[in-house]
């Protein structure tokens, strides 16, 4: 890496969120929709170092594409189920109840 773009990806820890935010939205072109600082702060920063390197290659991106268009992937996690969850939503605990005498 470059040491200009060590340097640019170094005064990025200096910046609010709004800034990077900011320079987010100039290097990708469109909306953030995260404000999560280290979220925001590693995808600018990838951003910078992929410009500068010159980013994937072809032969890269296609292999990425064939392996992604065949996994199976969720878009969201399954919802989980505990113990709490299920007496709040009225069903029934699988516990037993425990009686002393």
């Amino acid at each position: 890496m470059s040491p200009k773009t060590k340097l640019q990806i170094a005064e990025l820890s200096d910046l609010t969120i709004g800034q990077l935010v900011a320079k987010y939205e100039k290097l990708f072109g469109e909306k953030c929709r995260s404000h999560n600082r280290g979220y925001v702060h590693r995808r600018v920063a990838w951003r910078l170092q992929a410009d500068a390197e010159g980013g994937l290659s072809e032969r890269a991106i296609l292999r990425a594409t064939v392996v992604a268009g065949e996994s199976l992937i969720r878009s969201t996690p399954p919802r989980q189920r505990n113990e709490r969850d299920a007496t709040k939503a009225g069903g029934r605990s699988t516990s037993v109840p425990c009686m002393l005498f």
